[in-house]
């Protein structure tokens, strides 16, 4: 199966690289409107005008584009009458008068644009993306002008993007589902590493530029992630010159951290460099209430627990550009991170007898270390086509390796017996090599549609080498059961082809991928082996109408996969909390899922508002299940049965006055879980909403004030319920220095009310959780842009 998978890929590569030496007739060119956009006064070019060409018929918008950065625009339209306007900030609008495009195209000309003198004295007149665009397969969401964002980190983004919810412990979920796939730049990233929650803490947000949403990826993109991809896009400035920008930020609890962004490009090449590093402090604490009902007796667990994650962590990340000819670009970029923390965990537990009288009280304390080291190096080859700028072949290589060292001593001390104190200690070392292979090629076919076709490979290995100790009268120890050294390997190959048109008013794109995956876990002192391969294929449709100027409705399908990840395979996590022990599961199968969508958008001057109908189907529904005795409970995934859900999503954003803007989401969904494991029944079936709502103020032209609001209901599982949550955010900014940098103040959760709660109740097993991380605090802020 590997052999044919490999002759399959090795087939495309040779089929990709024919066409990239143009092995394919080129095909007819589409004609194009051209021209070049300057400042009338001062003759320079224009760069990144927005230009559309308009039907002289009717007027609607035909197309529409941007000037290059020497103020060259060509757009592709079919030949008939039109006229053209070009808008950009502080010039006056430039309508262009009518004309007729030939199947050769038409030449605009040199285009003059006069300055606006009323358009510059007016401070409310600010040069920003639309927060929000839509397109056929995703949603972009550009971050850089939310206020509630200055001064956090890639986690407290996500919080405020449409469809996504980030839970206390910084675990990222998109409509309701955790099982959703995040990606750095479009690949795979150290940064996000084996923990996700912990990196996307480390990743501030001022090196954000904007964040893709997939709900139903197609082809192109990876199989994996039940209800989608997630892709955060770094900041990589591309203006003329020297450009750069500064944040700084200090707050309560510890939050401080500074982060510069840099860049310099000339005709031929341009550099850019980023750069942050931040002291962050996270308290917490909670309580465990547990019940054991056994044949004979019944006893009581009280677990209280305050928790606090501090660290100092840095990245920098550099790269380069170069422009080797009109066609050809190479680019070239690396990264480092390094993260050092120090956590402590506290747990006192009191433990009652069936009457209810507390017999025994131990306290049990941990202090560990851990070091995170990341390097990361891309290459990037591009290769246009003079005769048809919209064919294209690209090749990526990526290497990451990444090394996680963790250390923790544990006492613990009885109220039993004063003088007995145990002692242990556990050491966690993860070690993880990546490459990334990945070529694609696009080729148009006819007025608007494209052919694609790609191929990748990912190989991924991992050391995980655990081991827990207990001092016994005169030496340390291995405790039985909590010692092994684990490899995981993991390849996939994969290949897709996908095709597209644009239909005038109706556009499609239809796909498939080829994927196969091979992964063995293997632990060594036990010389305990688990190898699996898949084949897997993984059509995509999505289709588009748009029925007027305004509104559009849209279509998709798509089959995906949720392999087992590392985390849930590797069987040791921790042994801070001895009564409660989490685990993954080597013998775990992977998931696949059917997914369908319908969406109707609207979009105007004033806003826009989206409205989806969502279902999914899936099998190996993979649940954390929790066992109890009397030493304390047992927590691993599962493989249950099937799974269907069905679900609401509206989504929009609103401009009521020149000064309030308001944006948010409504998310409902219903999820039958038919689940069966050792002969116990874990069907279920819940309702469940979340809700986010965010306005903001402009007051006295240069002053903004924003609020965030969210919730999310309380929702039911195979054992038990999670409880609701709610929390509120708060943030006021100021421009200063003439426009030249910004002063925000902003609260998150206010109330410190994002807490994680929950019940488990099992006929021999009764418990209820309430914990928090400390979220909420204050954070200043000052950006500088020179």
């Amino acid at each position: 199966m590997q052999l044919k998978s490999c002759l399959f890929i090795l087939t495309l590569i040779l089929v990709l690289s024919a066409y990239s030496q143009g092995g394919r007739p080129e095909g007819k060119p589409r004609p194009m409107i051209s021209g070049s956009i300057i400042d009338g006064e001062s003759g320079e070019a224009v760069p990144y005008a927005a230009i559309s060409i308009h039907a002289l018929q009717d007027s609607s918008i035909v197309k529409g584009g941007t000037s290059d950065g020497e103020g060259k625009f060509a757009i592709p339209v079919r030949p008939g009458q039109y006229f053209g306007k070009v808008q950009f900030l502080s010039y006056k609008t430039y309508t262009t008068s009518s004309f007729r495009s030939s199947p050769k195209g038409y030449n605009l000309g040199q285009i003059n644009l006069e300055q606006d003198v009323a358009l510059l004295n007016e401070v409310e007149i600010v040069a920003e993306k639309q927060q929000a665009e839509f397109k056929l397969d995703k949603r972009i969401y550009n971050v850089g002008k939310d206020i509630n964002n200055a001064g956090g980190n890639a986690s407290d983004i996500l919080d405020n993007v449409p469809s996504v919810e980030v839970d206390v412990d910084g675990n990222v979920s998109l409509r309701g589902n955790d099982n959703v796939r995040i990606l750095i730049d479009g690949k795979p990233s150290g940064l996000i590493g084996i923990s996700s929650a912990d990196a996307l803490r480390q990743l501030q947000s001022n090196l954000i530029e904007k964040v893709e949403v997939i709900t139903n990826p197609g082809a192109k993109f990876d199989a994996e992630g039940e209800v989608g991809i997630i892709n955060i896009v770094l900041k990589k400035k591309r203006e003329n010159g020297f450009n750069a920008n500064m944040d700084f930020f200090t707050g309560s609890p510890d939050n401080h951290g500074l982060a510069l962004n840099m860049n310099f490009r000339q005709n031929h090449y341009n550099i850019f460099a980023s750069a942050g590093g931040s002291y962050v402090e996270r308290p917490g604490n909670g309580i465990i209430y547990q019940e054991f009902i056994l044949e004979d007796t019944t006893f009581v667990f009280e677990n209280f627990r305050t928790h606090n994650r501090a660290g100092l962590g840095g990245n920098f990340r550099v790269g380069s550009e170069f422009f080797l000819s009109k066609t050809n670009t190479l680019s070239f970029s690396g990264l480092y991170s390094r993260k050092i923390g120090d956590n402590s965990l506290d747990l006192i537990y009191n433990d009652f007898d069936e009457l209810g009288d507390l017999y025994q009280r131990s306290d049990r304390n941990e202090v560990e270390t851990e070091t995170t080291d990341n390097i990361e190096f891309d290459v990037n080859y591009r290769l246009t086509f003079p005769k048809n700028k919209d064919r294209l072949f690209t090749i990526d290589i990526k290497k990451q390796e990444r090394i996680d060292i963790e250390d923790a001593t544990i006492s613990q001390i009885f109220s039993t017996d004063a003088d007995a104190i145990l002692l242990q200690r556990s050491d966690n070392t993860e070690n993880e090599s990546n490459w990334l292979f990945q070529t694609d090629y696009v080729h148009p076919i006819g007025e608007d549609g494209r052919l694609e076709m790609g191929v990748r490979a990912t190989l991924r290995q991992i050391e995980n080498n655990f081991a827990v100790e207990q001092f016994d009268e005169e030496a340390w120890g291995l405790l039985p059961g909590f010692f092994n050294d684990l490899a995981y390997s993991e390849d996939i190959l994969a290949s897709y082809l996908t095709w597209g048109d644009d239909l005038g008013k109706f556009s499609y794109q239809t796909g498939l991928r080829l994927e196969y995956t091979g992964i063995t876990t293997e632990l060594k002192l036990t010389n305990e082996s688990n190898p699996r391969e898949f084949l897997n294929l993984f059509p995509s449709t999505h289709v588009s109408y748009d029925y007027s100027e305004q509104s559009s409705i849209q279509a998709s399908y798509s089959r995906r996969i949720n392999r087992p990840r590392f985390w849930n395979l590797v069987p040791f996590y921790g042994f801070g909390d001895q009564r409660n022990f989490y685990s993954g599961n080597p013998d775990l199968n992977p998931e696949f899922i059917n997914s369908v969508e319908f969406g109707h958008l609207t979009q105007s001057k004033k806003g826009s508002i989206l409205f989806s109908l969502y279902g999914r189907e899936k099998d190996g529904v993979t649940q954390r299940i929790v066992s109890a005795d009397s030493a304390g409970t047992f927590t691993r995934p599962i493989n249950l049965g099937t799974s269907q859900s069905l679900g609401l999503e509206l989504s929009g954003s609103r401009s009521f006055k020149k000064w309030w803007r308001l944006n948010g989401s409504l998310n409902l969904y219903r999820e039958i879980i038919d689940g069966e494991f050792e002969g116990v029944s874990y069907d279920t079936d819940t309702y469940a909403w979340n809700t986010r709502l965010s306005s903001k103020w402009t007051i006295k032209k240069n002053y903004d004030l924003q609020s965030s609001f969210r919730y999310r209901s309380p929702r039911q599982s195979p054992q038990g319920q999670r409880k609701s949550t709610y929390s509120l955010d708060l943030g006021v900014s100021k421009d200063i220095m003439k426009g030249k940098g910004t002063l925000t103040l902003n609260a998150r959760d206010i109330f410190n009310t994002r807490k994680r709660r929950g019940i488990v109740d099992q006929p021999d097993y009764y418990s209820e959780t309430d914990s928090v991380w400390v979220c909420s605090g204050v954070t200043s802020t000052i950006f500088l842009l020179w």
